[in-house]
């Protein structure tokens, strides 16, 4: 497995282990901290996955450029 699959693997395992904590979360209603830790995870995963989108869009938008001036 090579370092970018890493990058691209972290957000999507804090995305999904976020979102899975917060539907099982009716199972331990009265633990905080299960709560929290899977609200910071999710938040984790979201804010990830926008910064991976927004490096992505601006890369792609780079190289269309450079190609139509070519």
């Amino acid at each position: 497995m090579k370092s970018s699959d890493l990058i691209l693997l972290a957000p999507a395992i804090a995305f999904a282990g976020g979102l899975t904590g917060l539907i099982k979360h009716t199972s331990y209603p009265d633990d905080v901290l299960y709560l929290a830790t899977s609200i910071f995870l999710f938040i984790v995963g979201v804010a990830a996955f926008g910064a991976l989108l927004l490096l992505v869009r601006a890369s792609l938008h780079e190289s269309l450029h450079e190609n139509e001036d070519s």
